[in-house]
């Protein structure tokens, strides 16, 4: 059976540029729409894997997915969507990405639990954002304190080790937490 890999995009965000040549998007809501289409195109997601989705090739199918987090889920989080309607296709550590036909509704899509959910994932990443600048400030430290014993020649590759350590925690950290505080934001202008 052949299959194909899709790469998850930035979960936290939910942006698309639309031109008249292409359409670039990211965001849980972009990559459900790329999965309902490659499901009609006979492309079905079959898990989650790493930072991807896997598809299969099969018959073309009318599916919608959606993309919810939980934490330790029990029995009764997976009752509850298939109580909608939805199946469970795959699971990645806290993130679970269901199915279900078109027009069933999925739980939690009224604007307070979209809210709760963004706000839950807003503060897991806030955490991990201060734990990333507290090893960066402690790195630097460090970094100081060689510099005065150390020569000059030895600054520079540290000062660029330092430079790719902060990009590295703006963007698995910082990014992330942005994009779901911009999207708690959106959604409270939306219930006003």
């Amino acid at each position: 059976m052949k299959t194909k890999k899709i790469m998850i995009s930035g979960l936290a965000f939910d942006t698309y540029w639309k031109t008249p040549f292409f359409t670039i998007g990211w965001g849980d809501e972009w990559d459900m729409k790329r999965l309902a289409e490659e499901a009609q195109k006979g492309w079905i997601v079959t898990k989650m894997e790493g930072a991807y989705y896997i598809l299969e090739q099969r018959d073309p199918l009318e599916h919608q997915f959606v993309i919810d987090y939980k934490d330790h889920p029990d029995e009764e989080y997976f009752e509850l969507f298939a109580a909608a309607g939805w199946t469970l296709v795959s699971s990645l550590r806290y993130i679970h990405l269901f199915k279900a036909d078109l027009g069933v509704l999925a739980p939690h899509t009224d604007v307070d639990s979209k809210v709760e959910k963004m706000m839950h994932e807003m503060r897991r990443f806030g955490f991990y954002t201060i734990g990333a600048f507290i090893v960066l400030f402690a790195l630097t430290q460090i970094v100081n304190q060689l510099a005065e014993a150390t020569t000059p020649s030895i600054l520079l590759p540290l000062s660029i080790g330092m430079l790719v350590i902060s990009l590295i925690a703006a963007v698995f950290t910082l990014l992330p937490f942005l994009g779901y505080w911009r999207r708690v934001a959106k959604l409270k202008k939306t219930k006003i």
